[in-house]
């Protein structure tokens, strides 16, 4: 009696584990997907965009997940019109009457929603390493006013071309206000800059960061444009230096913002990378606008990369000063060569400022700027850079030496 209960609990056991292997299996044949990943890189960004620009438009292939270019969830895919990609760019970038995208989001998941659309590729594929050689930076001049109006320009280098980027920026409020983005000054023709701006192609938002003291700024674009014709007609990809690549220091963005007259003086970082938390806000939950660009591919399009913003600093009202006056006398003479010769080689004093002594303004102090001075006030040679010997001025560009902030010029 005792080995028949035994072998019932074994049989019990191995149809339980047989059960369960069977429910496994069944579940496993349930899609799951992302809802907005398009382009099945396991995150929602701009790219996902661009894809569906690609396949609607371009004859770029379908999605493999229509279950996840349904971003609206109305059991339909809009090959007509533009209501899901407008939906996905609305969320993207902060539409008040998109909180959150449809379930599943987040994480990979089955549709709630019973409908006809089909995942014949559920799942995703990781994006992998970002591509070497690329590099996004918010460039311009370093030195501005308070109460003034001041431009950067976000700068891309790769050796591909780029399809579609987006970008996000904690922002001091305390030193930009009143941000803008636009095209112009950018490597975006001229003719095209207002027609880019209006499309669906573009956007950007300011919105507030996790934490007060920084706003959020919110861009992206994809190089795509409505061709003429009115509503409804076809859209086009435009084809100048951003979309063709190799691209060495190129501007994609220009952003202007007004400098308070109360600014604190002095260096500053004014553009951070976003935290987890200023993502969070900006309503993008898990996935959602991070630092992207996507790259031409013609077996994938819409294909991105993840990188991540260096810190970009003003110098709000810095001192001025002039370059190549080492010893601050506020006159460009010979003793100023002798100055740094000394502070070089014999344990001098050094500059106020290292800009000071930075005579050819490359942002090294050594040899070759007593060198660079002499050559100037002896021998006919060009003189220091801005802002030069003669005026008082900023260092407009800006380098890794310590920036002048004593009243040196007052």
């Amino acid at each position: 009696m005792q080995f028949q209960e035994a072998l019932e609990v074994r049989w019990l056991a191995a149809a339980a584990v047989l059960i369960g292997s069977l429910s496994s299996r069944v579940a496993a044949q349930v899609p799951q997907f992302i809802r907005g990943d398009v382009n099945r890189d396991g995150q929602v960004t701009l790219s996902d965009v661009s894809y569906l620009f690609d396949f609607r438009y371009l004859g770029g292939p379908a999605p493999g997940c229509m279950d996840a270019a349904d971003t609206d969830d109305n059991g339909a895919f809009d090959t007509i019109g533009i209501a899901d990609m407008a939906y996905l760019l609305g969320w993207l970038f902060r539409s008040a009457s998109i909180p959150l995208l449809p379930s599943p989001f987040g994480m990979p998941g089955e549709d709630p929603t019973a409908d006809g659309l089909n995942c014949a590729r559920a799942g995703f594929d990781p994006p992998g390493r970002p591509l070497p050689g690329f590099d996004m930076l918010m460039l311009g001049r370093r030195a501005v006013a308070r109460g003034a109006r001041a431009e950067l320009f976000l700068h891309a280098t790769t050796a591909k071309p780029i399809e579609c980027f987006s970008i996000a920026y904690r922002v001091d409020k305390s030193r930009a206000r009143r941000i803008a983005v636009d095209f112009d000054g950018t490597e975006f023709p001229t003719a095209l800059q207002g027609q880019f701006e209006t499309s669906a192609a573009f956007r950007f938002a300011v919105v507030p960061s996790a934490d007060r003291r920084y706003d959020l700024l919110i861009a992206g674009a994809i190089f795509v444009l409505k061709a003429a014709g009115g509503p409804g007609a076809p859209y086009q990809r435009v084809q100048f230096a951003a979309t063709q690549g190799p691209l060495e220091a190129t501007k994609l963005l220009r952003v202007t913002f007004d400098v308070p007259r109360d600014a604190p003086r002095g260096t500053g970082a004014v553009f951070l990378p976003p935290e987890d938390d200023d993502l969070l806000v900006a309503g993008s939950f898990v996935h959602g606008v991070k630092n992207e660009y996507g790259v031409i591919d013609l077996d994938f399009p819409g294909s991105n990369t993840l990188v991540t913003p260096v810190p970009t600093q003003i110098i709000v009202d810095g001192e001025q000063f002039l370059r190549g006056d080492a010893n601050s006398d506020r006159v460009v003479n010979i003793a100023d060569a002798s100055s740094t010769l000394a502070f070089l080689f014999l344990g001098g004093p050094p500059p106020v400022c290292m800009d000071l002594g930075d005579s050819n303004d490359d942002g090294v102090l050594n040899i070759a700027d007593p060198s660079y001075t002499l050559g100037y006030l002896f021998l006919g040679s060009a003189a220091p850079p801005p802002p030069g010997p003669l005026l008082c001025g900023y260092d407009e560009e800006g380098d890794q030496l310590e920036v002048c902030e004593s009243d040196y010029c007052q």
